[in-house]
């Protein structure tokens, strides 16, 4: 019989086992009217020898398209006390399945399997193949050419049926006298109208040798090896399923309702579906009957469906209900928290809640329906109106009563600084005025003030309140700037500060000039005790004095102080004084009660008895 559908499956159950050689592999599906399989070779095998597992692997290899064959998945990784073991061959697969039936067959070329370095089992040729052809009795058979046992050539019709016996040395560490035992059984063909199956050769194979450790004769079963399978097994083709009977044939358009669904032709995979609508829950307890829960319907009449993999029943009818009124109940809240600002969108989740007839109350605030969003009996959204930071009670209420209450927390929103005065709001151009802003959002440590460029911050600010702060503004130019506050929560507006020029100091009185020594427009007087310590006593400009200040000491020294006026022409008034050297010295003013640097502008005047 030629191949028209082919398949090679090769299995190695081994731990110590480096499989090489290449593979087709192939899982037949289920086709009606019946099922064909057929593989070349089977491995079953596995070794446990002093307590440890020396074969015990499941390899399988995978197709690859085109050219339909793979490489066999390497094993050397498992290698552990055993060696030599391999499985090589060639496969071809073709395939036809379907309306017409199923034929599966698979061929091997030049079949090697080692163990323990010993060639266990080789062929020339494999052949297996299975027919499942509508109308026609199940077909199932194996051959094989050129094929050998532990290097023994054997000819499957002349083995007896008792099986025939082989062996052969082998190396295995831990145990001496090794060999490796092989009882070949014959074939079997089984056959009837329904199935039919088929086997070639089955080697079954013994490990057998003298365990020195233990000092006795140890024989271990590792498992057989099969030379061609082949099966055709025909299925029955199932009927549609039947809906015939629905208790309780109503529920609540809410869903969860558990039905009770009897009928025909149930299986572990079947699905319900209710006016469009999935099921949940669904327990098949036989073929005839059937529990499921309703999902959530719109009110009225729907339809209950049922489907297998061999169909769908036709529509059962179903009524949804109204659900009966009920207190509303309010379970989570999504978030749970959000800005006193309000805005966000909060989801609400319980029970009872009602259609176009649902407010919402969160502290004073009531939202009333039209503003609450419905999405069902169980879920609400709407949006969280502005409150106090904190903590305030949201509850539903229904034309049936209102629910209890779950905590919103609001949290508080930072807000930019403001500035509501300055004070003062205008000063001299040379600076050093202390001013003062008043607000609102003032933080301590963490404000900073801003006069066009020039920025002012930690140190440089006193936030005396979050309502209050000051500082001192540098020099500037003649005009107004613009001052602002920052903190991490913006920028405040905006006020203006104005530099304003100084006003030149009056001209001293007539005949005077020259004796203001302070510089504030008015006369003033030098005077010397007997210290020598020298004392500006200030004018005030109406024939009194302002409080004195001491400006030298150390001038017991001087024969005689004279106040010229301004003497170098800048402007200031300057002091002339004679030592007892006769030396003549200038004392320039610096116009603010100070001196610059004293000049030597003459000497032997103490031969003068008089300066003017």
């Amino acid at each position: 019989m030629s191949p028209r559908w082919s398949t090679a499956r090769v299995t190695a159950i081994a731990t110590a086992l480096a499989i090489g050689g290449s593979a087709v592999v192939a899982a037949p599906t289920l086709a009606l009217p019946g099922d064909a399989e057929a593989s070349a070779v089977d491995l079953r095998l596995s070794l446990e020898l002093g307590g440890a597992s020396l074969l015990d692997v499941d390899a399988a290899a995978e197709t690859e398209s085109p050219p339909r064959e793979v490489v066999i998945p390497d094993l050397s990784a498992h290698v552990g006390a055993l060696n030599g073991a391999a499985v090589a061959g060639r496969a071809t697969l073709s395939t036809a399945s379907g309306a017409a039936g199923t034929t599966s067959s698979a061929v091997i070329e030049d079949l090697t399997v080692s163990v323990l370095g010993v060639q266990a089992v080789g062929a020339t040729r494999v052949i297996s193949a299975a027919e499942c052809l509508p109308g026609a009795l199940p077909a199932a058979e194996t051959a094989s050419e050129g094929v050998t046992v532990l290097g023994t050539p054997v000819d499957p019709a002349a083995v007896p049926v008792a099986g025939l016996e082989l062996s052969t040395a082998a190396t295995v560490p831990g145990m001496t006298s090794a060999e490796v035992l092989a009882k070949v059984k014959v074939g079997t063909i089984s056959r009837n109208a329904a199935s039919a199956e088929a086997t070639g050769l089955t080697v079954n194979l013994t490990l057998k040798g003298t365990v020195p450790d233990v000092g006795m004769v140890a024989a271990i079963y590792l498992g057989n090896i099969v030379i061609g399978e082949a099966a055709c097994e025909h299925l029955e083709v199932p009927s549609a399923p039947t809906a015939e009977e629905l208790v309780p044939a109503e529920g609540v358009s809410t869903g969860s309702d558990t039905v009770t669904l009897r009928g025909s032709g149930f299986t572990g995979d079947t699905t319900v579906d209710v006016g469009g609508n999935a099921a949940t829950d669904v327990v098949v307890l036989s073929d005839s009957e059937l529990t499921f829960s309703t999902p959530a319907g719109p009110v009225g009449p729907s339809l209950v469906t049922v489907t297998t993999p061999s169909g769908s029943s036709t529509g059962l009818g179903f009524t949804y209900t109204e659900p009966a009124p009920e207190v509303p109940v309010v379970d989570v809240l999504d978030p749970d928290e959000t800005a006193a600002t309000g805005g966000e969108e909060i989801w609400i989740f319980g029970s009872g809640f009602a259609r176009d007839r649902t407010s919402v109350t969160v502290g004073e605030t009531v939202i009333s329906p039209s503003d609450v969003e419905f999405l069902n009996t169980g879920t609400l959204v709407i949006k969280a109106p502005a409150q106090p930071a904190g903590l305030a009670s949201l509850s539903v209420t229904t034309p049936v009563g209102s629910s209890g209450s779950l905590d919103l927390n609001y949290f508080p929103v930072a807000v930019p600084p403001t500035i509501t005065s300055v004070t003062p709001d205008s000063g001299p151009m040379e600076g050093n005025t202390s001013v003062t802003l008043r607000g609102t959002g003032f933080v301590p440590a963490a404000t900073m003030v801003t006069m066009d460029t020039a920025s002012f911050l930690d140190d440089d600010v006193t936030v005396v309140s979050d309502t209050e702060l000051s500082f001192i503004v540098p020099a500037g130019t003649e005009g107004p700037v613009n001052i602002d506050v920052t903190t991490a929560a913006g920028t405040s507006n905006t006020v203006v500060y104005t530099y304003t020029a100084t006003a030149p100091p009056p001209p001293p009185p007539a005949g005077m000039e020259g004796h203001d020594f302070n510089g504030d427009g008015t006369v003033d007087v030098l005077a010397r005790d007997s210290a020598g310590r020298l004392w500006l006593y200030p004018g005030n400009g109406a024939a009194g004095w302002l409080a004195k200040k001491q400006v030298g000491s150390g001038w017991q020294s001087m024969t005689a102080i004279l106040g010229p006026g301004d003497f170098d022409g800048d402007a200031n008034a300057d002091v002339l004084a004679r030592d007892s050297a006769g030396r003549l010295w200038l004392y320039p003013g610096n116009g603010s009660a100070g001196w610059l640097t004293k000049a030597l502008v003459g000497s032997s005047w103490n031969g003068m008895t008089g300066i003017l």
